[in-house]
């Protein structure tokens, strides 16, 4: 029979699917080693610690760059920019 699993098929799905625990985790002291272990129960992966380390590293950086464009679109509207 086939497995008919639709969630995350990879490392980066899955962090990004589970960023909000993540960051709830990390701020709570969890270590990064049973974050990945939770994740590859949850998601029935084989994530490694760095595929995790780079995954969570591009979404934060795609957050930081979304926040950064909305700052710059904010200061247009607001004829601020310099």
């Amino acid at each position: 029979m086939a497995n008919f699993n639709l969630g995350p098929r990879t490392a980066i799905a899955a962090v990004r699917d589970s960023l909000a625990d993540i960051e709830n985790w990390k701020k709570n002291g969890i270590p990064r080693r049973e974050i990945v272990a939770v994740l590859n129960e949850r998601y029935g992966l084989k994530i490694s610690q760095v595929a995790f380390d780079k995954a969570l590293y591009r979404l934060r950086k795609i957050q930081m760059d979304r926040l950064s464009l909305q700052r710059i679109l904010c200061l247009l509207q607001k004829n601020l920019f310099l």
